[in-house]
């Protein structure tokens, strides 16, 4: 082909080009292009196995040595293809080796602890079942302060029966039982305060273990939880930011957001811990 034939079919290609698509990126003409060499390859009379000769035109040796090119770099790719694939299976299976041996250690450490770690009783649930007699002597002096100072009163307004009810009824406790997980049976009675809520979590710090609840044994709990609170008169539980988040009957609930706990009972999944929340009163 003349140099004129040439640089009229570029024109062409151009003008043609421009009007369907318009701008072409690399990646498209570089296909375009490997399409046009595998054509061209395809129409090639001659094969690896042959040698160029005198007879041969320039056109035919150069067609061969972009064959035996083409040849050579797809035999190199084979072979990287192939040692990549042996490597992926050799780190998959040292990825898989790995991962038995984490849950082995795991699984050990959890029944090592069960077998011989008991969790503490919570501080309330102690001075539920034994209660101290101190405070009720305090009560009993306090009462009989208040009795004297009454003396001193001239007018006392009168409580009536509505008033009563209406205090004794509000809850002032709240009562968790555990019933799945590592410490299924257990129970605790929290009594949260105005700016001192009760936290729950993995940690064995005092502030949980003390007025929360701790359960360094449930690996999935993170080590701050989340948090039972007082405000505005009423109980909230909220999730601390953890890490597998807290399920409330059966919802996910939304991090650092209060959800009131209701007086009826309601069903609190934290970790592998699943607890049975109620409001009582017990003072």
């Amino acid at each position: 082909m003349s140099v004129e034939g040439v640089r009229k079919a570029k024109q062409t290609t151009g003008e043609n080009s421009d009007k369907k698509v318009g701008r072409t990126t690399l990646l498209a003409i570089s296909s375009a292009s490997s399409d046009k060499h595998e054509k061209m390859m395809t129409d090639f009379q001659y094969t690896l196995d042959d040698e160029p000769t005198e007879d041969w035109s320039v056109e035919e040796v150069l067609r061969w040595w972009h064959l035996r090119a083409n040849a050579e770099s797809d035999a190199e790719y084979n072979a990287i293809v192939e040692a990549l694939g042996k490597q992926l299976e050799e780190g998959k299976k040292a990825i898989w080796e790995a991962h038995d041996q984490v849950s082995k250690i795991v699984q050990d450490s959890e029944n090592l602890v069960n077998q011989n770690v008991k969790p503490q009783m919570n501080s309330k649930q102690q001075s539920i079942e034994k209660p101290d007699p101190k405070p009720k002597a305090v009560a009993v002096t306090a009462a009989a302060t208040r009795s004297t100072r009454a003396k001193k009163v001239t007018t006392v307004a009168p409580v009536t029966s509505e008033d009563t009810s209406a205090t004794d009824s509000k809850p002032d406790t709240i009562h968790i039982d555990v019933v799945d997980g590592p410490y299924k049976g257990q129970f605790y009675d929290l009594q949260p305060k105005t700016r001192s809520p009760c936290w729950i979590g993995r940690s064995s710090s005092a502030k949980f273990k003390d007025r929360g609840i701790s359960l360094p044994v449930d690996l999935e709990v993170s080590t701050t939880h989340g948090k039972f609170e007082f405000k505005h008169g009423k109980f909230y539980y909220t999730d601390a930011g953890s890490t597998n988040g807290t399920r409330i009957n059966g919802e996910d609930c939304e991090s650092n957001k209060p959800y009131e706990l209701e007086t009826k009972g309601m069903t609190i999944l934290a970790g592998q811990t699943t607890m049975n929340v109620t409001l009582l009163k017990l003072v």
